[in-house]
């Protein structure tokens, strides 16, 4: 019974996580973030951005303003006398760390451990997705082209592979094939010879 509700309970908490990361404002558009990222220094060996979420040593959170040479200037939200204002205060970096969704967090730990599990399938689609040409508007796949025109600088010339199946099936059906068109091969060479001679 208690591991029933435990269970009900993991449901519950889950479907909250999931919806609470569903509600929130999407930050990409066609690829591209609503707004540009501006990097700063490091927090706990990360490279942070200005305006992400970090836990003061009180407790509290703050946006970063700025990170340089161990010290960050933080942007804190105040309350005094029913107004609020921001302010900013200077943190040794050492002393901050990242702030992380709750929601993300339980999420995530319901997948510490699993691994995925590999087969020839996945592969295979893998290499025929990355054979395709992108959609139209879509980034162009490699690397920019130092030679030719602005336009196809980042074009990568693809082309659709035929699907192809690599069961055992199909295998000896190709052998068999590529026998009997061998076998053709070799008789009418052999003609053509009893021909010339005659």
């Amino acid at each position: 019974m208690d591991q029933l509700l435990s269970s009900a309970n993991s449901s519950v908490e889950i479907s909250a996580a999931a919806r609470a990361l569903g509600s929130r404002t999407k930050q990409l558009f066609g690829n591209r973030r609503s707004e540009r990222r501006v990097w700063t220094g490091f927090i706990q060996g990360k490279r942070c951005w200005k305006g992400r979420t970090v836990i003061l040593p009180d407790g509290n959170v703050g946006r970063i303003k700025s990170v340089r040479r161990g010290n960050a200037i933080v942007l804190v939200t105040e309350q005094k006398e029913s107004v609020k204002t921001t302010i900013d205060k200077s943190f040794p970096a050492v002393s901050l760390r990242i702030w992380k969704d709750p929601a993300a967090v339980a999420l995530g730990r319901r997948k510490r451990g699993r691994i995925e599990r590999k087969s020839p399938k996945k592969l295979l689609s893998c290499q025929l997705n990355a054979a395709k040409p992108t959609r139209f508007g879509s980034k162009r796949r490699g690397r920019p082209r130092k030679s030719g025109p602005t336009k196809y600088q980042f074009h990568l010339k693809c082309r659709d592979m035929p699907q192809q199946e690599f069961s055992v099936d199909a295998l000896l059906m190709r052998v068999v094939r590529e026998e009997a068109e061998y076998q053709r091969i070799l008789l009418a060479r052999r003609q053509r010879q009893d021909d010339r001679g005659s």
